[in-house]
């Protein structure tokens, strides 16, 4: 949606500026880089074990040739694993908690401009004992699919 793609070039951004900073302090120059025999064989690896099945390692290359390229896939890395999987794997609510998302509920959610009191709250969220067996039930269905 447009406001993944808005928040999405922003955490980007971020988490680029940071990885190039750290890369920055880690490594005095590219040829630091290239002699880094593990973060060389970090790449490699990734390319002939975890990406094996892709033609040509689903572009990811194979050696890091400089402080650039090492931040460039490091920031991809950190965005794949953590916003773009939480933005396509969890639906976007207004609320992120777990009382907006609730597995069951003992009245139907609130209209969209409807004032919501705590006590409409409360009277919707259902009773202690049934949200954990919603929420046992919805964990082992999810694992169940895997």
């Amino acid at each position: 949606s447009g406001i993944n793609a808005e928040y999405g070039l922003a955490s980007w951004e971020l988490i680029e500026a940071y990885v190039t900073e750290m890369v920055d302090l880690a490594y005095a120059s590219d040829e630091d880089v290239v002699k880094d025999e593990e973060i060389q064989n970090f790449a490699r690896e990734i390319v002939e074990h975890g990406f094996r099945r892709f033609e040509n390692g689903a572009g990811f290359p194979r050696s890091l040739p400089n402080k650039e390229k090492l931040a460039e896939c490091l920031t991809a890395i950190i965005f794949n694993f953590s916003f773009y999987h939480a933005s396509v794997n969890f639906q976007t609510f207004t609320y992120c908690f777990a009382p907006n998302v609730p597995t069951c509920m003992r009245m139907s959610p609130p209209a969209q401009d409807e004032v919501v009191t705590m006590d409409r709250i409360l009277d919707t969220l259902p009773v202690a004992e049934i949200a954990f067996l919603g929420t046992t039930w919805r964990t082992t269905l999810e694992c169940s699919l895997l």
